[in-house]
């Protein structure tokens, strides 16, 4: 009987682990597993992810709950975390999560119900599934509180899996002893390169003109990507660069206010351009001279290894203060001084363009499948279901 998986996210939109869990979901199904999505908010930035979702996945909303944006709304979101423990309730005492073999949640909310899940499985001694979970962030974007409180959660799982920092799987198998854990690196696939006239339209659009784009797409959330770290760069950078240049930054979030003052303060104004949310990064990505992001280890996230799919040199604001690698997937510093000196190069030197250009496709092809991670998790899955033993 082929395994049937509940993937559970609070909402789907444009962040990293939504096309993580997209990119898995449609996996899974062409490869003849039975896949539920249960999303707990609609959002205006998920219609074009939700989309490609293949039609034989089934898209549930149990609550039909919306919200203005990604990042507003904390009256609803308050509300939900209250009734969280009454749909595990209800979906345990009516058999609902029977029908599964695994429950795989992702990001607070969906661990909240899972937990509330399995507490009322365990304690009525109801039939069940196996609990997964990914943490798709790494722990130094937590507080010490924070980390407590996942551990606390976590306890109640058959597997969790670490995507992110290498160093957290060791971490994990410390505190969670009786936990399976997993390091499964997320995979994506390879953008594809927009027409002339896309690329020409959006440099309308945005004023970009003439000059060479420097590009980031993140979260603003200052604590989590350090947006204002970048900003720096931008400034250094604009300290030592001859030539003229845009900053591109592509994504919304609840620093965004701070973040556009900071790059007033800073005197970035003309040459900086905020976009929001953007449905498409393609266009914008086939445009970029070079990708400025936030890192983890020698690692950074969905949205620059999409650039790297397209040629696009990646320059990664290393924020693991531990880090040591000698060989790094793409150039990698925790100073802005070197960071802006790596900008000004790849602006100015052709030859070096070309040769990151081309480490970027091959990095991309090579290291990050999403067929890869999706036969892992279907690996686990299965072990998890007593069908096989897990690959180590």
């Amino acid at each position: 009987m082929a395994l049937h998986t509940l993937l559970v996210i609070s909402k789907m939109g444009k962040g990293g682990a939504q096309r993580i869990v997209l990119d898995l979901a449609n996996g899974l199904v062409a490869q003849g597993i039975n896949v539920d999505l249960l999303v707990f908010f609609r959002t205006p930035q998920d219609l074009t992810i939700l989309a490609e979702l293949d039609p034989r996945v089934k898209l549930l909303n149990s609550f039909h709950f919306s919200l203005a944006s990604d990042h507003h709304n904390q009256f609803e979101k308050f509300v939900l975390v209250l009734l969280l423990p009454f749909l595990a309730f209800w979906w345990g005492l009516r058999g609902r999560l029977q029908k599964y073999q695994i429950v795989h949640s992702n990001l607070l909310l969906a661990a909240f119900f899972s937990w509330f899940a399995y507490t009322f499985q365990d304690l009525f001694h109801w039939p069940g599934p196996k609990y997964v979970e990914t943490f798709h962030a790494d722990l130094l974007a937590l507080s010490k509180w924070e980390q407590a409180f996942y551990w606390f959660l976590w306890k109640k799982r058959e597997a969790v899996v670490t995507e992110l920092r290498r160093k957290d799987f060791q971490i994990f198998q410390s505190k969670l002893p009786c936990v399976l854990i997993k390091y499964i690196p997320f995979g994506i696939i390879p953008l594809t390169r927009p027409e002339a006239e896309q690329i020409a339209s959006f440099k309308e659009k945005y004023r970009l003109g003439e000059p060479p784009v420097i590009l980031s797409i993140t979260r603003l959330n200052n604590r989590e990507k350090k947006v204002m770290d970048l900003l720096d760069v931008i400034a250094s950078l604009r300290k030592i660069h001859q030539g003229e240049f845009v900053y591109l930054m592509i994504g919304d979030g609840p620093d965004r206010i701070s973040i556009e003052e900071k790059a007033s303060s800073l005197g970035l104004t003309d040459v900086t351009r905020f976009t929001g949310y953007l449905d498409e990064i393609n266009v914008a990505c086939a445009l970029a001279k070079a990708f400025l992001i936030t890192g983890v280890e020698d690692l950074l996230g969905i949205a620059g290894l999409q650039a790297a799919s397209l040629g696009v040199p990646i320059v990664s604001y290393q924020i693991d203060p531990t880090w040591e690698n000698e060989n790094p997937i793409f150039f990698n510093s925790n100073s802005i001084p070197a960071l802006a000196l790596e900008l000004d190069r790849l602006l100015t030197d052709t030859h070096h363009h070309e040769k990151s250009s081309s480490h970027s496709v091959a990095m991309a092809q090579a290291k990050f499948s999403v067929s890869q991670m999706i036969l892992s998790y279907l690996d686990l899955y299965q072990h998890l279901a007593g069908d096989t033993t897990p690959s180590l």
